[in-house]
């Protein structure tokens, strides 16, 4: 899916197989699997936002994984497990904007 200038707030969205466009992220779980993406603009985080990757995948091998994460944790926000996450209140989505 392709998503344009749009502002994603509380939501859990998968990243592998969709297209960002000047996005922006507010308190946000984004999911990376290692599947393909496309990221125009950069992902920008207005709130603290979590990214949580697939266990098969090693920052230290895979330079996109390794450059979402650096791009995440360069604007506030945490890489988590699933764990952490199951732990957390449920995201209930709020109306996206944009």
């Amino acid at each position: 899916m392709e998503f344009v200038d749009r502002v994603f707030v509380d939501d859990d969205i998968t990243l592998d197989g969709n297209s960002f466009t000047r996005c922006a992220f507010d308190g946000c779980v984004l999911r990376y699997n290692g599947g393909p993406l496309e990221i125009v603009g950069g992902l920008r985080l207005r709130t603290e936002s979590y990214i949580v990757m697939a266990e098969h995948l090693d920052p230290l091998t895979n330079p996109l994984a390794k450059f979402i994460i650096g791009g995440i944790e360069a604007q506030g926000g945490t890489r988590l497990t699933e764990q952490q996450i199951a732990a957390q209140k449920p995201i209930t989505p709020k109306k996206d904007t944009g």
